[in-house]
């Protein structure tokens, strides 16, 4: 196999793991606390212009039309679906495994890739995807501020009680 087939593969491999994170990312919208709808709703687009990338690439790389992926998205949602009913923690564990694949395909593709335009690619959506705050993280921060309002209302409420 030639190196620009084996570019078209992996292309074609990022632009499906891209497809399936962003379908993530926009069915787990209706399932999770509004104040985290901004950071997914944020996560979708980010993976909606990392599938963007791998698509032009793709087209350009092998002269193939993009395939679509339906049944691999469905699927996932699917699956998806069973961990809503898990909860937020099953929800984000989820989430983060893809995180955690793309980051290490992309960093293996780093070491193999020559082509200037597509390393850049490669670079830039790596650094998207560390950018984003890990999802533990997230809740952490959460969790201590929901913790922090219960302190100040707990307060107000033994004041208001003098």
């Amino acid at each position: 196999m030639s190196e620009r087939d084996l570019i078209a593969r992996q292309l074609l491999k990022f632009l499906k793991l891209e497809t399936i994170a962003e379908a993530l990312y926009r069915q787990h919208l209706s399932h999770v606390p509004p104040a985290i709808k901004p950071l997914v709703r944020e996560f979708a687009e980010v993976e909606g212009r990392h599938r963007q990338t791998f698509a032009e690439l793709y087209t350009t790389w092998s002269k193939k039309p993009v395939p679509r992926f339906r049944f691999d998205a469905w699927c996932v949602c699917a699956a998806a679906r069973v961990f809503e009913h898990l909860g937020l923690p099953a929800i984000f564990w989820f989430e983060c495994r893809l995180e955690a694949k793309a980051v290490k395909d992309y960093t293996a593709a780093l070491q193999w890739v020559r082509t200037s335009e597509i390393r850049t690619a490669l670079s830039t959506v790596l650094h998207d995807e560390q950018a984003h705050p890990p999802l533990k993280e997230v809740l952490q921060t959460f969790r201590e501020d929901e913790k922090e309002h219960i302190r100040r209302m707990k307060k107000y409420i033994t004041r208001k009680k003098r």
